[in-house]
């Protein structure tokens, strides 16, 4: 993947060759949730993206004549520092390359600022949709699959062989609508149907409110 992305602009070789001639570190900047809700993912983003730089670089963690230095950054799940973190690591660390997030509201905050500072956002675990749908832009390179491609996958099939109807619950979060954006229109469009709106729900939102939330759906399921 790196050989891939350092070739992406073959009119900026010069600089390129000079970097390398210097021994210039490559640095990439890596931000993710390290202590809130989605650090498990942010753990695994870590060691996955560790181990993919010892893979392409077959242990050297040289790429083009550069040493690589990763720099780690916690976002805490949070978009608006995840997007001052992104800042950052562009102005003050000189990161040229920049590795996010467990969050798609995160994830979508640090493209705009990747797109603004012209560098490459690699996006993985994030998976809502509109990181290369509605939000996409030139400079993100997306490593993982997304919800839309979960559902086009599964949902032919559930609509065969599990039922016809279907209500949705999904977190109140810009993943959470990406899902179920995707869910809905693959659903409905191999013949399923769903009985009812949405029911999005906070991270404090009890069984008893999504009951309540149900309830109050403008078409009854029961």
């Amino acid at each position: 993947m790196l050989r891939n992305l350092i070739t992406l602009h073959p009119t900026e070789a010069p600089a390129a060759s000079a970097a390398a001639a210097s021994g210039k570190p490559l640095k990439i900047g890596l931000i993710t949730d390290q202590s809130k809700a989605l650090q498990l993912y942010g753990q695994q983003e870590i060691n996955g993206f560790k181990l993919g730089l010892q893979y392409a670089t077959e242990g050297t963690n040289t790429v083009a004549g550069r040493p690589i230095e990763l720099i780690v950054k916690d976002d805490e799940g949070n978009a608006d520092k995840a997007r001052q973190l992104a800042r950052e690591l562009i102005e003050k660390d000189g990161v040229e390359i920049l590795q996010c997030c467990a969050s798609t509201t995160s994830a979508l905050a640090v493209i705009e600022v990747a797109k603004e500072n012209q560098k490459i956002a690699v996006i993985d675990p994030a998976a809502g949709p509109q990181i290369t749908g509605a939000n996409f832009n030139q400079y993100v390179f997306r490593t993982g699959r997304n919800t839309l491609q979960d559902a086009l996958t599964a949902g032919p099939y559930m609509v065969e062989s599990v039922g016809k109807e279907f209500v949705q619950i999904a977190p109140d979060t810009d993943f959470g609508k990406g899902s179920a954006a995707s869910w809905r229109s693959i659903i409905e469009s191999n013949g399923g149907k769903f009985v009812a709106d949405d029911v999005l729900i906070s991270r404090r939102c009890s069984v008893v409110m999504v009951r309540e939330k149900q309830r109050r759906s403008s078409r009854s399921w029961g």
